[in-house]
């Protein structure tokens, strides 16, 4: 990627909410580099105030952790974030920061933290985890599909074209994917798959966490990983003899459903949580996701892919975009008919590893800073 020049010569104000992370305090003070830094980890309440937006509010409360709060706990949820949200608005009032730094920031009290920045005119970097290894989202406009990545193909034609690049040269870092670990799920394992797994065909469905804000704001029609599940169970007995949906729990999910995934278990529908992540990803015939990484990970393995939800990747010959019940099931009446454009692949993948995700390194060293991310988003505007 073409930066560009790290020092402008302009000294800006950032303030950080590093949420007792060390790791984004690392990062953020080489991002920063050059500029006057302020880390904060906590977000405090205020009584008395304005209100976030009901949009936010509610954004707010099904991303947290506790979103299945109901009566009394939900009535006080709803007073702790409005809470939250008046304390973040005096906070950064009192600071004035030119930006701010966040991580995530569609949830929980993060989604009311931007919300009041942005009231007061301050701009917005938000960093979250890349779907490629080694790499770091930082956007201006958001994370995944509410990122500022364009969602025409003709950008991404018109950047390659315009940079010379090799728009193959993306697939060199599919040798770096590996599989995440189990940090919650017990029931979950990355083993080694067994040499009879690629003559199966199957459609690998790995699921998502529980209250992800993938599936909270970007979810589309799935309301949840459960509504997920349901929906798949009853498309599989669609799909043609011999074929079946593999299903994988995710690693990190804190509310594991194998028991529930077990009792539904049928020559069409199985579950599968021991082997490894990738090489599932590897042998199948194809990946059906809300708007998992696994699905864009698909990419680099030539996998048919499709969506259920809104995703980054959900462009014209990239994926199957499935838009209701009655569209998955028809898309599984036909599954030796998928397809996808390698071609449109190669572009937004081409933009996306040399542009869009920066090395975290090279973030962490101050080789890559908030002017570079600022210069490299206004060009998409333009």
């Amino acid at each position: 990627m073409n930066y560009a020049p790290a020092n402008n010569g302009q000294q800006k104000k950032f303030l950080v909410h590093t949420a007792r992370r060390q790791r984004f305090r690392e990062i953020a003070t080489g991002f920063c580099a050059g500029h006057t830094v302020e880390y904060f980890d906590n977000v405090g309440l205020l009584f008395w105030g304005g209100a976030p937006s009901r949009q936010v509010l509610q954004q707010a409360l099904e991303s947290s952790r506790s979103n299945s709060a109901k009566g009394l706990k939900l009535a006080l949820k709803r007073w702790v974030l409005k809470s939250q949200y008046r304390w973040s608005h005096r906070f950064l009032k009192q600071r004035k920061p030119e930006y701010l730094l966040v991580w995530n920031g569609i949830k929980g009290h993060r989604a009311l933290l931007v919300e009041a920045a942005k009231e007061l005119g301050i701009g917005v970097f938000y960093f979250e985890e890349a779907p490629l290894p080694g790499k770091l989202a930082i956007d201006t406009r958001g994370v995944n599909y509410g990122s500022s990545l364009p969602h025409q193909l003709e950008f991404y034609e018109n950047w390659c074209e315009e940079n010379t690049v090799d728009d193959t040269e993306w697939r060199a870092m599919g040798r770096a994917l590996k599989s995440r670990e189990a940090t919650h799920n017990a029931s979950v394992g990355q083993n080694d798959a067994c040499a009879e797994l690629r003559k199966e065909n199957y459609v690998f469905f790995p699921l998502q966490v529980e209250g992800d804000s993938q599936i909270t704001v970007y979810g589309d029609w799935v309301r949840s990983v459960r509504h997920s599940v349901d929906e798949i169970y009853r498309a599989s007995a669609y799909l043609p003899a011999g074929w079946h949906v593999r299903v994988k729990e995710h690693p990190s999910s804190r509310h594991s459903m194998t028991n529930d995934l077990m009792a539904m278990q049928n020559e069409k529908f199985r579950i599968d949580n021991s082997t490894d992540t990738v090489q599932q990803l590897q042998a199948s015939r194809g990946v059906i996701t809300i708007n998992s990484s696994v699905g864009l990970q698909g990419f680099f393995y030539d996998k048919p892919v499709a969506i259920m939800g809104n995703a980054m990747f959900g462009l014209t010959g990239l994926v199957e975009k499935i838009k209701g019940p009655d569209d998955l099931r028809n898309y599984f009446q036909d599954p030796e008919n998928w397809s996808f454009s390698l071609g449109n692949r190669n572009v937004f993948m081409a933009y996306l590893c040399a542009a869009q995700f920066p090395d975290e390194d090279l973030v962490r060293r101050g080789q890559i800073r908030a002017q570079d991310i600022l210069h490299r988003d206004a060009k998409k505007r333009n």
